[in-house]
């Protein structure tokens, strides 16, 4: 059991020693920088490393370029059309940076939006696309918890004794990277609780079940602790789909549980002290008109869609919102507007729609996804597209180069080869029956 647990261990490492998985990596070690590093000559090392930083997009789209061309004679699969509509909504966002009023800014973002296509397309140059989508993944999952362990090492000193991130670590800073917001943070934490949830019910042993089980609780307990609504609702918004995704053991025991919930915070069962605890701390101490504002986002969706109309067909390129209404907008649809202006709109949005009929096209063939041995990580990448997909509301949830787009894309690249997977399996069996 030990012996195969590290072989299990190992072949799971080696599938992260490629090219296309250190261009990946790179990716993420680009993420929180930007095109003002190079407003300034690099003097100290930390410099030079941020600045080395911020020409990632640039780095990886030119080695992506020339590994294309190496096998450029191969038949190379092409983007699901979900992948399809953010790309043209990318390449839109691009020829939308010449009427930005800070066009280089915003065409660094565009390139580096698109990097994140172009390090995904070696993916499918591989001779196992299903294995190599499946590994990329992995390795986004495994991305987005290192870099959570390392904002948490930054923070510890900062946290201990607190009873919630919030506004707390706003005041720290790091020369190394930018650190994110609590909101920034929790979005972190809610992918390893997503991975882990349903881990936790997909082990096989015990032992693993509870590892997993233990896994999600810590990650879900700093969602809430980070004291983000929109993470804390997005995630349990996603752990009620996610249930109705998995056997029927777990949704009846999901839906027992969700009762029991409801009916503790209706009735006098719960604590009523502990029923206040948990209202007040996703409150926040605001009231509720100041929740029916969405904390100020209704604010600056006002004034963004009054700045729109200056450009309303093809926008102003990246970081609109930050130029021209002086604040971010807090939402992808609305930035995607100002960005991409109503052209580029329709395509982010149809990227999501498009998504999504992926998503319920695969589950009416869940005993297929279930004999290619994908059914946890389907549903996995179910629950990681609800997140983000609720969360696109009060954030910027795939409209912009950032942790949600670079989890987003290859979750989105495996429903995809997931679909020809099965199509192919559909064809094989069918010719089976025709030719015994």
């Amino acid at each position: 059991m030990i012996l195969r647990s590290f072989g299990t261990a190992y072949g799971f490492l080696k599938s992260f020693v490629t090219f296309p998985a250190f261009l990946f990596v790179l990716l993420w070690v680009g993420i929180n920088t930007g095109p003002w590093v190079f407003r300034s000559t690099p003097q100290t090392l930390m410099e030079y490393i941020n600045y080395f930083r911020t020409l990632i997009p640039y780095i990886d789209i030119g080695l992506v370029s020339l590994a294309l061309i190496s096998v450029y004679r191969k038949k190379l699969l092409s983007f699901d059309i979900s992948v399809r509509m953010w790309f043209i909504y990318g390449m839109i966002a691009l020829f939308s940076s010449l009427l930005s009023p800070h066009p280089f800014d915003a065409s660094y973002w565009a390139f580096a939006y698109l990097s994140v296509f172009a390090v995904s397309k070696l993916f499918l140059t591989r001779k196992n696309t299903l294995s190599s989508v499946v590994s990329l993944n992995h390795l986004s999952w495994l991305m987005t918890t290192l870099f959570l362990l390392v904002i948490l090492a930054i923070y510890k000193d900062a946290l201990i004794g607190q009873a919630t991130g919030y506004g707390v670590v706003n005041r720290v800073h790091s020369d190394a990277m930018a650190l994110p917001r609590a909101s920034g943070v929790a979005r972190f934490a809610a992918i390893p609780a997503i991975v882990g949830f349903v881990l936790m019910w997909n082990g096989r042993q015990f032992v693993v079940r509870l590892f997993w089980g233990t896994f999600f609780l810590f990650a879900a307990y700093l969602v809430y602790f980070m004291q983000s609504r929109g993470a804390i609702f997005g995630l349990a918004g996603t752990i009620v789909l996610v249930m109705a995704f998995m056997s029927r053991r777990v949704k009846l025991i999901g839906t027992f549980a969700v009762f029991l919930l409801f009916v503790g915070f209706v009735s006098d069962l719960a604590p009523s002290h502990l029923t206040d605890q948990i209202y007040e701390h996703i409150m926040r101490g605001q009231t509720t008109r100041e929740l029916e504002s969405f904390t100020g986002r209704t604010r600056a969706w006002e004034h963004a869609w009054e700045a729109v109309w200056n450009s309303p067909v093809f926008g102003y390129g990246f970081q609109a919102d930050r130029w021209l209404i002086g604040e971010h907008v807090h939402d992808a649809y609305m930035y995607a507007l100002m960005t991409a202006g109503f052209v580029g709109v329709i395509f982010f949005i149809l990227g999501y729609v498009f998504v999504w009929i992926r998503i319920f096209g695969l589950f009416r063939r869940i005993k297929t996804v279930r004999r290619l041995g994908q059914e946890t990580l389907f549903v996995q990448v179910v629950g990681i597209i609800t997140f983000f997909t609720l969360r696109s509301i009060p954030e910027v949830s795939g409209a912009m180069y950032a942790v949600d787009f670079v989890v987003l894309i290859p979750a989105m690249l495996y429903l995809g080869v997931l679909r020809r997977e099965i199509r192919v399996a559909g064809r094989q069996k069918a010719a089976k029956k025709t030719y015994p």
